[in-house]
């Protein structure tokens, strides 16, 4: 397993237990939030197997789930469904691991 694609998991796993359990009127944002992180963990994986254009499109694709989760994650952050120092935590893998998709995809 490439360390992208263990950290990706990693974050995702944290996200996923995050939001388990959403308070009524969050559902929508929980679930696109829980769909993002688990996008960018999939799609790691998908490109780390890939070569030429198709790894690119996947690791790209990886990158666009993890800016989407960040901005769900500040928003459940904010509204309180996710505590402020989880959400860093989680914001601070997301960060790492959209660090490391950048750089593979340049290569």
């Amino acid at each position: 397993m490439f360390k992208v694609e263990e950290k990706a998991t990693n974050v995702a796993g944290l996200a996923l237990l995050a939001t388990q359990k959403p308070p009524r009127g969050h559902a929508d944002l929980v679930d696109q939030f829980r769909r993002a992180a688990t996008s960018v963990a999939l799609n790691t994986a998908e490109g780390c197997q890939r070569v030429g254009a198709d790894r690119k499109h996947f690791l790209r694709v990886a990158l666009g789930s993890a800016r989407e989760a960040s901005v769900a994650l500040r928003l459940l952050a904010l509204v309180g469904v996710v505590p402020v120092a989880q959400a860093a935590a989680i914001e601070a893998g997301l960060d790492e691991v959209r660090a490391m998709l950048y750089g593979l995809g340049r290569r």
